[in-house]
């Protein structure tokens, strides 16, 4: 087992450095997601909650939808 020895204060501001220069070099970039999703015939518009087969729009319940 490894004790640390030394000023502890310096070495919790060298670890919070390191943390904020991480910061730095790394951002969050926001994905694009599609809103619309399509295979073959099948079409499912997530902003409009609709689904579209074969130019039909089909009728789902609200957790038909969601498992879809």
């Amino acid at each position: 087992m490894v004790l640390f020895e030394g000023n502890e204060e310096k070495l919790i501001d060298s670890v919070i450095s390191v943390l904020d220069a991480g910061r730095e070099k790394f951002t969050f970039q926001e994905i694009d997601l599609k809103s619309e999703l399509r295979y073959k015939d099948l079409i499912i518009d997530l902003d409009r909650r609709e689904v579209i087969k074969s130019k039909v729009k089909v009728d789902l319940t609200y957790t038909e939808f969601e498992v879809l």
